[in-house]
C-alpha cells in the first residue's frame, strides 16, 4: 500500500503535457520500478523565452522519497522566474533542503536553462548524470562532466564551492538526452546492466527520428533487455530535438 500511494504522488507530480516551442522538439517518460526511486523531471516557463528543465532522482524509498521529490518540485517552481543561472538555482535548493533531508536521503539533479529563441543552453549537475549532446552535422557526442555534488551530502559553502554551470550553443539538430542511472543499470535475469554504450548507440541508431520516437525506441530496448527481470530503480528520460 506504500508503495502505491509513493506512485500515486510521483506519477500526479510528473508533467501531463509538455510544453510546445516553435523549433524544439520534447519528450520525455517516467517507466516507475516496483521499488519507488523518487524520479522527478520538469519543465518550467522561466519567461517568455527561457524554460528550465530538470531531471532528478530521490535516493529514499517509498512516501518518503515521493514526498520529497513533491518539495523539489514546490522549490524549483516558485524559484525558477528570472533565475538563469542553474549552478545558483541547485544551490538554493540545497540550501532549503539539505537541513531537512533524512541521513540516509540524497537528491542528485541535472538543471538546465534553455533560451528557445538563441538555443544556448546552461547546465549544472548535483552529482547526476551528464547530458549526453549528440550533434547530428558531425555525429559527434558531448558529455561535459561539470563538478557537482548531490543535494543534501555537504553544507552550504561546500555545495556552492563545487557547483558549476557550464553553457554550450546547440546548433540545429543537435539533440540533448538526459536519464537517471535506473536506465544505465536496467539488469538482465544474469545481473548484466544494461550500461551507457548501450545508450549510446541506441541514441545513435535512432538519432533521425523525433525526441517522442526515440524515446519510444530506447525504453523499448531496456525494458526489452530487463525482459521479467523486477527492476529496483525507476527509469526516467527527458530529450530535447532542436529542428
Amino acid at each position: 500500500r506504500d508503495m502505491q500511494i509513493a506512485q500515486q504522488i510521483q506519477s500526479s507530480l510528473l508533467p501531463q503535457n509538455l510544453p510546445i516551442f516553435s523549433g524544439i522538439d520534447l519528450a520525455a517518460f517516467s517507466h516507475p520500478a516496483l521499488d519507488i526511486g523518487g524520479d522527478y523531471y520538469d519543465i518550467i516557463q522561466i519567461d517568455d523565452k527561457h524554460i528550465g528543465l530538470v531531471i532528478a532522482d530521490v535516493s529514499g524509498k517509498g512516501i518518503g522519497g515521493a514526498l520529497m521529490m513533491a518539495v523539489c518540485r514546490s522549490v524549483l517552481q516558485s524559484n525558477a522566474r528570472n533565475e538563469y543561472d542553474p549552478a545558483s538555482m541547485l544551490t538554493s535548493l540545497n540550501n532549503i533542503l539539505s537541513d531537512n533531508l533524512a541521513e540516509d536521503m540524497f537528491i542528485s539533479m541535472l538543471y538546465m536553462v534553455l533560451n528557445t529563441e538563441t538555443h544556448l543552453l546552461s547546465f549544472a549537475r548535483a552529482g547526476h548524470e551528464a547530458p549526453i549532446i549528440l550533434h547530428r552535422d558531425n555525429q559527434k557526442i558531448d558529455r561535459d562532466e561539470s563538478d557537482g555534488i548531490a543535494i543534501g551530502l555537504v553544507d552550504s559553502s561546500t555545495f556552492k564551492s563545487i557547483i558549476e554551470t557550464k553553457n554550450i550553443q546547440l546548433r540545429s539538430g543537435d539533440l540533448v538526452v538526459t536519464y537517471t542511472d535506473g536506465i544505465t543499470e536496467a539488469m538482465d535475469d544474469t545481473g548484466e546492466e544494461w550500461g551507457l554504450e548501450n545508450l549510446l548507440n541506441s541514441i545513435k541508431e535512432n538519432n533521425k527520428h523525433t525526441a517522442t520516437n526515440l524515446l519510444e525506441n530506447i525504453e523499448n530496448k531496456v525494458l526489452e533487455f530487463a525482459g521479467n527481470t523486477p527492476q529496483h530503480d525507476d527509469m526516467t528520460m527527458l530529450a530535447i530535438n532542436i529542428d
